[in-house]
């Protein structure tokens, strides 16, 4: 928690340490109101920015969706359709009772 009290303190640098990507990326997802803003916030921080941001990036797409984020962003993301292509698999995919692994549904 000792990054959250700077964060909170105006300090704007994390350190990366045991469980504050955890931390950081709770924190931003709680005091956001905007994927794009708060995921600049998450690259902002300082330290071990391309891990916080990553899961920042990831938790705030599932709550804002994809239609929320810069289509700059999203341009520009390589493999970009392929992406999609498994998160509309991940979509379709229903809890079975069969022998059928998650590999084997999503392939």
């Amino acid at each position: 928690m000792k990054f959250v009290l700077e964060l909170l303190d105006g300090k704007e640098k994390i350190e990366a340490y045991e469980n504050s990507t955890l931390e950081a990326t709770m924190w931003l997802f709680l005091n956001s109101n905007d994927y794009n803003e708060t995921v600049l916030k998450a690259v902002n921080l300082g330290e071990d920015t391309d891990t916080v941001s990553a899961c920042t990036g990831g938790l705030l797409g599932l709550y804002y969706g994809i239609e929320n984020i810069k289509d700059k962003w999203k341009q520009e993301l390589k493999k970009y359709d392929n992406i999609i292509e498994i998160c509309d698999k991940f979509d379709k995919i229903q809890c079975t009772t069969n022998d059928k692994t998650l590999h084997d549904q999503l392939y």
